[in-house]
């Protein structure tokens, strides 16, 4: 598992790391710690941040580097309990093949007097098509990873074939 983190006159941060990495530890928290000390960050922006870029981080973990589907179980029929642990297990099937564990989870962040940028992305084969989120809440035990972002987020776009997505808080 490796890391490294640089940055740039474009980007102040500049981060990489493994997707084994990603997923088994919270560098998310370490990204938006390191944002909050050097961009001065408010608290409510650094609550705010470090929750959509967890959410981020585990949708380019699960469903882009590790190229598994949304969690979908019928709760109803009490199948959810049954459904996440094979989600669990396919997870930890994947994180044990270096082909997937070993795909990268890239972060950047700038920013400047009103507002810190950040972004990640992963290496996974991205998705087609635009993912409805707004006001369509998703049902089941996963798949609103990106409506929580559009949330707390001052503005949020997804490109590079959905494998990367930037979200913009105020400071």
């Amino acid at each position: 598992m490796t890391q490294s983190v640089t940055g740039n006159a474009d980007y102040p941060l500049v981060a990489s790391v493994t997707t084994a990495l990603a997923y088994r530890t919270h560098f998310s928290k370490r990204i938006c710690e390191y944002l909050a000390k050097v961009a001065g960050m408010s608290e409510e922006t650094h609550s705010l941040a470090l929750t959509a870029l967890s959410e981020a981080v585990l949708n380019g973990v699960i469903h882009g580097n590790l190229e598994l589907e949304a969690l979908v179980a019928d709760d109803d029929q009490g199948g959810a309990l049954e459904a996440f642990q094979e989600h669990y297990r396919a997870v930890h099937q994947r994180l044990e093949d270096q082909t997937y564990a070993d795909r990268r989870i890239e972060f950047s962040a700038r920013w400047d007097n009103d507002e810190i940028e950040i972004s990640v992305g992963d290496q996974g084969p991205g998705y087609h098509g635009h993912i409805s989120t707004g006001d369509n809440i998703a049902r089941g035990p996963s798949g609103r990873g990106l409506q929580i972002i559009e949330k707390v987020a001052r503005t949020v776009e997804v490109s590079e074939g959905g494998r990367k997505i930037t979200m913009t808080f105020s400071r």
